[in-house]
């Protein structure tokens, strides 16, 4: 699909005020998504959302919300304005991307959602220079929102094995601790199933 079809397919759908003022009152772990078939956005809880479904791409985030509105100074309007335009222009390629995510890029987003991380930001696709799909995802913790974390997840090289996970955790949006692992399709990663305890930990040992 070109950018000209997909724009001319959500002609019709923008990104409104108070569809973003739904999003904020619905707070961490919620997003906004593009339905492909049905040419539709909605506000949707990121833990509600089928890992297998290729047809619903995420637009935006909580967490994209609360930065947007600090950088233009609370204008709603103005937030609503960039969001459409950007989604006119880059949805094509985030629906590109969404649908080439590998097996394991999805079952991450899954192990996540299990041990209480939920997506709150509009994923960042990167291609290696070898052409893999690069995939970066924001997550709030359940439990306390001022802690999230990212992942970074690269596909392996045909033919060499596993996949590499980088996962950071911050505290009020800055990093604090950050590990890496290997995704192999048996078992959740044990950083995944470790995160919740690590966070814990460490907002225990704050002053």
């Amino acid at each position: 699909m070109s950018t000209r079809t997909m724009r001319d397919r959500f002609a019709d759908e923008e990104t409104t005020p108070d569809m973003l003022r739904k999003l904020h009152a619905a707070g961490p772990g919620n997003l906004i998504t593009a339905s492909l078939n049905r040419n539709t956005l909605q506000v949707t809880r990121s833990r509600d959302l089928p890992p297998g479904n290729r047809a619903c791409v995420i637009i935006y985030g909580h967490g994209d919300l609360i930065h947007d509105l600090a950088c233009y100074d609370g204008d709603w309007n103005e937030v609503a304005d960039a969001v459409t335009d950007t989604t006119w222009d880059c949805l094509d390629g985030w629906a590109s991307a969404a649908m080439r995510l590998t097996p394991l890029q999805r079952a991450l987003r899954d192990d996540m959602r299990v041990h209480r991380m939920d997506l709150d930001r509009r994923p960042v696709y990167k291609r290696t220079l070898d052409s893999r799909l690069e995939v970066s995802d924001t997550y709030a913790w359940r439990t306390d929102t001022t802690i999230t974390f990212t992942t970074r997840t690269t596909p392996a090289r045909e033919g060499t094995g596993n996949a590499h996970l980088a996962l950071t955790m911050h505290h009020q949006g800055q990093p604090v601790r950050a590990w890496n692992s290997r995704l192999v399709r048996t078992e959740t990663a044990r950083v995944v199933r470790e995160a919740p305890d690590r966070a814990r930990a460490y907002l225990a040992a704050l002053p």
